[in-house]
């Protein structure tokens, strides 16, 4: 029978570790910080160090980041990983991390100049009756931007709690077509810009469904 592994052997394995290879930092950081940890906290088990690491993460991640919606979104992980922790270790939902992590997601969202834009929830399949009220429905921007449009406490799940990421895509009227910002028209009215806004719509639709299946891929790994 395998020895259990523990101590930074145990932080190293990466499922019990994804947030590292979500903000791309090297084994190194954890390792250095597991044994700066551990000669302060001699006893500290390796599920004490994971939780301060985090803690760690949440100081160190500005430092780290571009711009703010890179911040949010670096930062969003980071929650969603402390709750998954607490789920997992403590047998405890903990819908303040879990707002904390869908409210800084929907502030990584960033605006797009050319086209008017709509915020999508995307839940788990038939976990409550409120997280399939989001299923067909989407937010203006601005809307989304300036209101609380998921409230994890409202979650009927007693297992996991709210279970959900958040996407955006270009808005598009009744007929289909893409809505274009009218500022953005008025100032840039030949056609060679036009046929150019029509390549970055094709764009924005690769990107939206690109964030809408890596989000939805880092949903399933810490479900599992």
């Amino acid at each position: 029978m395998a020895k259990r592994k523990t101590g930074i052997e145990w932080l190293l394995v990466p499922r019990n570790n994804s947030i590292n290879h979500i903000l791309k930092y090297k084994d190194k950081v954890l390792i250095d910080f597991y044994n700066k940890f551990t000669k302060n906290h001699i006893d500290a088990n390796h599920k004490a160090v994971l939780w301060a690491y985090y803690n760690y993460l949440l100081n160190d991640i500005p430092n780290k980041t571009k711009n703010i919606y890179e911040l949010n979104k670096s930062l969003s992980s980071i929650y969603f990983a402390m709750s998954n922790y607490r789920i997992k270790h403590e047998k405890t939902i903990d819908t303040r991390l879990k707002q904390l992590a869908i409210d800084s997601e929907l502030k990584s969202i960033f605006p797009l100049e050319s086209y008017k834009m709509e915020v999508v929830v995307i839940t788990k399949n038939n976990c409550c009756s409120y997280c399939d009220s989001f299923k067909n429905n989407a937010f203006n921007y601005e809307y989304a931007m300036n209101n609380e449009i998921v409230d994890v406490s409202k979650c009927q799940n007693k297992i996991r709690g709210f279970v959900g990421t958040l996407g955006y895509r270009p808005k598009r009227d009744s007929n289909g077509h893409l809505i274009e910002v009218d500022d953005f028209i008025s100032s840039n009215s030949t056609i060679k810009k036009k046929s150019s806004l029509k390549k970055l719509s094709v764009g924005c639709l690769y990107v939206f469904l690109f964030i809408m299946a890596i989000n939805t891929i880092i949903i399933i790994y810490h479900m599992i």
